[in-house]
């Protein structure tokens, strides 16, 4: 059966690109459509999601979205996986089972999983191959680019984190909402309350006269153009010093694969859309959410990568011990 993560990607591919506000209701109608108990933001965090996974390009200060190009890619020290993603539609579901037949090679969709009360992500379609499967052969009966590892490829094109360009302060009388990561709202602690003036240094989002919601960021009295995420990292990077205090990363094993392991995000502080991909591209499947420790875990990540991860934001990254006993991994 379709999941409706595929629906909702299904949909986008066959639309192709359009205004924001069209694909966050399209999220919201599905998720009423098929009886998804959500809380409050969820097709946001749906369309999010999609972005991190590679299926979408979200432009959230202009309002827009496309989605991405189709790309087959390898996941890094995983024995062969080879992960496709980026437009996805029926067209492209037969393309995945003709090239299967075609070249011999096994594939499965993982079924990517959200928070609680969240629209499930598009299941990851990963295709299993061995040291002599031709990959450019492949990506070509499925018409898609091939990228050899996204995850390892991408780290020198990770942006480091700047204050953005100066806006204007919002004009009188305009709703605002200030960030209030200390306290819970619903499940899970950090959210937008309204304020009555900006009166503090904080991120604030807001509508513009236009009626584009924004985020910008206060800071000593002047204002900033920036996204949610950057702005939570901005706002973090003088007050969290400590190795750990956002960002952390523990090896697999102590052996072979002491290179490889987990990288655990505070809920408060999501990676922004280019560092979420790497993150994700790294085991093919969305991140793991721990109610209990209020972490987002990405699996299969390289210690190179959440390094780079790391220092782009302008964090210090904690290491933890590797399980069952093993020697710290770094």
């Amino acid at each position: 059966m379709t999941s409706v993560g595929d629906l909702l990607l299904h949909w986008a591919s066959e639309n192709g690109a359009g205004e924001l506000s069209t694909l966050l209701s399209a999220a919201e109608w599905v998720a009423r459509r098929y009886g998804i108990p959500t809380t409050g933001g969820a097709h946001g965090r749906w369309v999010r999601d999609a972005s991190a996974l590679g299926y979408l390009d979200v432009d959230w200060q202009a309002g827009k979205w496309s989605v991405a190009p189709a790309v087959l890619t390898a996941l890094p020290m995983s024995g062969g996986l080879l992960m496709l993603t980026g437009a996805r539609n029926q067209a492209m579901e037969e393309r995945i089972e003709d090239a299967a037949d075609d070249l011999g090679l096994e594939y499965h969709s993982a079924a990517n999983h959200g928070g609680k009360g969240d629209i499930s992500p598009p299941d990851s379609v990963i295709f299993m191959t061995d040291p002599g499967t031709d990959a450019t052969a492949l990506a070509a009966a499925l018409k898609a680019a091939w990228v050899p590892c996204f995850a390892l490829q991408v780290i020198p094109f990770l942006p480091h984190l700047a204050l953005g360009p100066e806006a204007p302060e919002p004009v009188p009388g305009t709703l605002l909402k200030r960030y209030n990561e200390n306290k819970r709202f619903g499940s899970k602690m950090g959210g937008y309350e309204e304020v009555l003036l900006a009166r503090e240094d904080g991120i604030y989002r807001f509508r513009t006269s236009d009626r584009r919601e924004v985020v910008q960021l206060r800071l000593d009295g002047n204002w900033y153009k920036t996204s949610h995420e950057e702005a939570i990292y901005l706002h973090r990077a003088s007050r969290f010093t400590e190795p750990g205090d956002t960002l952390r990363w523990r090896a697999e094993s102590d052996g072979e694969r002491s290179s490889i392991g987990r990288l655990i995000v505070d809920w408060g502080a999501p990676l922004p859309p280019l560092h979420a991909r790497a993150a994700v591209l790294s085991s093919g499947t969305a991140p793991w959410f721990s109610e209990t420790a209020e972490t987002a875990v990405y699996f299969n990540v390289p210690y190179a990568l959440a390094a780079a991860i790391a220092e782009s934001l302008q964090q210090k990254l904690g290491l933890l011990d590797v399980p069952s006993g093993g020697k710290r991994g770094g």
